[in-house]
């Protein structure tokens, strides 16, 4: 990526990657995919409103490419819960 200001070149070495969180049906997940997120986020804190289930969570997993990232967000749980 290149920058220009005043007369001068900046390269920016670092690219920013995006993580797009709490999603919970499958036509937003497939729209995030189409934007170029480069992860995704399913919310699995009891009680969060945007909370779904594992079932829900296999569901929508399958609509994620391999090359994006599908991560969960849990709060508070032992790691056999999670």
């Amino acid at each position: 990526m290149i920058f220009r200001r005043r007369r001068r070149i900046f390269r920016c070495k670092m690219r920013v990657k995006v993580k797009i969180c709490g999603l919970m049906r499958g036509r937003d997940v497939r729209a995030v995919v189409s934007c170029g997120a480069d992860a995704v986020g399913f919310v699995f804190a009891a009680g969060s409103k945007r909370e779904i289930d594992p079932d829900q969570a296999r569901e929508l997993v399958q609509l994620v490419p391999a090359f994006i990232a599908g991560l969960g967000l849990f709060l508070d749980q032992d790691a056999e819960q999670a």
